[in-house]
Parts: structure tokens; C-alpha cells; sequence
């Protein structure tokens, strides 16, 4: 009996054992944690944390602006508890160099003030100072040019931007050299039509174009729309119409010179010049040709249509075919007399060109043909007069030229 009590108290000892063995374990690692992060003097360094600029909005108001490079690169070491330090990353410290006690253009050498997060310490850092170059702002007023980059078939024509000058400001030496700016859009696909370039950046350029690429230039407005035109061209024959469709494929060949004119229509939306087999130019009136078959007519364009060669007329000839032109005395003079006033008719008779196909020819009678005018249309002692054809000889025969009844009015 008092060997089994033995037994079940040396079972309870070894029982005990293991867990105070483990809480030791425990303690140890939990202390070892504490001294390892509570460690104050750990220290961390970080290599070219960049020079910031603060309070450039003062020399805004000044009228002055930082030129050059002020973006210094500074390391930084800092102490703390290695349980804080060891999480912090560059983004963590910074440098920042205040430029508010700048009151006029020159070159300073400003303190660099590191900062850190709380409860670290800036065990160093180096360069303590940056040199700043500072300049007065001045403007200017520039042109804009349009360089654009793209391929196409079709005609390039001027490139035109929203705005042909803008305002520039920015350091005084940099202003000097800037000679224009360009807008520079770019296509990679073949352009076909016309097309607009929206918000196109602007660069400052030098008269060669080189671009100044500066962070203290500031351009009014900064970006721009731009038009660029794509323009079909094509060499078209001329044609002339006729006034009173009495030329017809039998009776009339017309020749044109010069015969083609070189025509430009601005591509959009697919519109283009093909498929135009000829343009009429101009409209010859027939009844114009009297005493020679060849006329100048002043050349209009649909709108649209660009004369590229500034061709404004054209040299126009008829050669007529199966007509004859005939002279007829015409005494058949009927005038209204709306004022009832009483006048003699100077001339009795009056002759009158005829064009007609050569078989009316030979049958045209002068007393079936008519004269007709108002005396309230009279001036300078002329009325004039239309020439009544009869209506039988339709388009066949036709009155060359103007007719005027001379008229002297009696005096009461």
C-alpha cells in the first residue's frame, strides 16, 4: 500500500515539470523580443532622399522663380527603437528647403532641414545646404507653329491651331531663348480625311525648334485644338453650259481653253473629287454670239472647290454645225403706251439676226415675226425689244443679239 502512494507522487512531479519548462521558454523569448526592439540607439540610413522646395508660392507673389536644379540628393541617418526604425521606408523622411525668405533674383545657399517621424532622432545628414539660383519672371507673347506627323496619299494642307500666339512666363534667361512654340499632334494610322487634334501639348522651342524643356515655364494657354486639312486634287475638263439650251450635240461643238482647270476639295466625311468626269465653269449665251462665235467668260466654282491655278476665265469657241445665220427687216414694231404719250418711231423696220437649222432657213418669213416694247421703259430716246419667234420653229430658230426702237416723244 505505501509503495503505490510512492509511485503516483514521483507520476505528478514529472507532470509538473514540462509546463513550468515551457513557461520559462517563454519568458526568455518575450525578453529577448523586449531588448531586441526596445534597443534605443538603432540606427537606419537612407541614401538619396531628394532635396524638396517649400513656399515657392511666396516668390510666386514676388515675382520671382527658382531656375535650375534645386532637387538635391541627401542621406539621411536617423536612431530610434529598432522596433520602430525597421518599418520606416524612404517615403518616411524627407528634406525641405524654404525659399520664403527670398526677396530678390539671385543665388542663395539654403539650409536643408530633414524631417523624420516622431520619436526618431537625425543622427546626420549631408550636404547641409543647397544653392538656389533665383530669377525675376518675365513674359512674352509667341507664335504658335503646327508640326505635325503623320503619312498620307492625299494632299497635306496648312495645319491651323485654335490660337496663332499665347503668353509665356517663366525665368528671365530661359524667356530670352524661347523663340516660338509648336504643337506637335501625331498619327500612326494613314490619315484620309480631315481631321482635328484635340488638346495638343505645347512645347517652348528655340528658333532652330530644339524644345526647352523646363519645369518653370508656364504657357497660356498650354494646349491647343488644331485642324488639319487633307485635300483631294485632281485636273478636271471644263465644261460650258448653255444659257437657253439651244446648243445641242448636232448644231454646236464647243471648245474651252483653257480645257482642264486644277480643282481642290477638302476631304470629310469621304467627300472627295472622284468619280467628277468635268465641271461647268461658266454659261454662254447664245444670243450673244453675233458678229463673232468666240466669247471670254468669267469662270465660277461651286463653293467648296478650290481654283488652285487662280484660272478666272476661260477662252470659249463655237463652231456651229447644220445652222445658217439670217438678217431679217422686221416692221412689225408694237409698242405699249401706258402714259398715252404721243411719239414718232424713227425707224420703220429693223433688222434682225437669225440663227436657225438650215431647213427653217429658206422659210422664215420676216412678216410672222414681232417686235415688242414699252415706251415706259424708254431712255435716252431707246426702248427695248423683245423679238417675238413664232412658236412653230421651237427651239430651231432663235434671235441673235439686242434690239432697241429708236422713239422720239412729241413735246404737247
Amino acid at each position: 500500500m505505501a509503495k503505490n502512494k510512492e509511485t503516483v507522487k514521483g507520476r505528478l512531479s514529472a507532470t509538473d515539470l514540462v509546463p513550468r519548462i515551457i513557461c520559462v521558454l517563454l519568458a526568455i523569448v518575450i525578453w529577448l523580443y523586449v531588448i531586441y526592439n526596445d534597443t534605443p540607439d538603432f540606427e537606419k540610413s537612407f541614401d538619396g532622399v531628394m532635396a524638396s522646395i517649400t513656399n515657392t508660392a511666396v516668390l510666386t507673389e514676388r515675382g520671382l522663380t527658382i531656375y535650375g536644379d534645386a532637387t538635391t540628393p541627401v542621406e539621411i541617418v536617423i536612431t530610434g527603437r529598432r522596433g520602430d526604425i525597421s518599418s520606416y521606408t524612404m517615403s518616411d523622411v524627407a528634406a525641405i528647403v524654404d525659399v520664403s525668405s527670398i526677396t530678390e533674383p539671385g543665388e542663395y545657399a539654403l539650409a536643408i532641414n530633414p524631417e523624420v517621424p516622431e520619436g526618431v532622432t537625425v543622427k546626420s545628414y549631408y550636404p547641409k545646404r543647397v544653392t538656389v539660383q533665383v530669377q525675376q519672371v518675365t513674359e512674352k507673347e509667341v507664335d504658335v507653329l503646327v508640326k505635325p506627323r503623320y503619312t498620307t496619299t492625299l494632299v497635306r494642307g496648312e495645319p491651323v491651331p485654335t490660337v496663332s500666339k499665347v503668353t509665356i512666363k517663366g525665368p528671365a534667361s530661359v524667356i530670352d531663348s524661347v523663340s516660338h512654340v509648336e504643337a506637335r499632334p501625331a498619327f500612326d494610322e494613314e490619315v484620309t480625311s480631315s481631321i482635328t487634334a484635340s488638346a495638343v501639348e505645347l512645347v517652348a522651342c528655340t528658333k532652330s525648334g530644339t524644345v526647352i524643356d523646363s519645369p518653370y515655364l508656364d504657357l497660356t494657354p498650354s494646349e491647343v485644338d488644331v485642324d488639319i486639312p487633307i485635300y483631294d486634287e485632281r485636273e478636271i475638263p471644263i465644261k460650258i453650259a448653255s444659257l437657253n439650251g439651244y446648243f445641242t450635240d448636232t448644231n454646236a461643238f464647243i471648245s474651252v481653253s483653257p480645257s482642264t482647270i486644277l480643282l481642290r476639295t477638302k476631304v470629310v466625311g469621304g467627300k472627295s473629287l472622284e468619280g467628277m468626269e468635268s465641271i461647268e465653269v461658266a454659261i454662254i449665251d447664245e444670243t450673244s454670239l453675233v458678229n463673232s462665235d468666240t466669247v471670254t467668260l468669267d469662270v465660277t466654282l461651286p463653293s467648296g472647290l478650290e481654283n488652285v491655278n487662280n484660272i478666272e476665265t476661260v477662252k470659249v469657241t463655237v463652231r456651229h454645225r447644220n445652222t445658217v445665220k439670217k438678217v431679217i427687216g422686221i416692221s412689225n414694231i408694237v409698242l405699249a403706251n401706258p402714259n398715252d404719250v404721243e411719239y414718232t418711231l424713227v425707224s420703220e423696220s429693223i433688222d434682225v439676226a437669225l440663227r436657225s437649222t438650215i431647213g427653217y432657213s429658206l422659210d422664215i418669213a420676216p412678216e410672222e415675226f414681232v417686235l415688242e416694247g414699252n415706251l415706259a421703259d424708254i431712255q435716252n430716246g431707246m426702248v427695248p425689244l423683245t423679238v417675238g419667234v413664232p412658236s412653230k420653229y421651237g427651239n430651231s430658230v432663235y434671235v441673235l443679239g439686242e434690239y432697241f426702237a429708236t422713239v422720239e416723244i412729241i413735246e404737247e
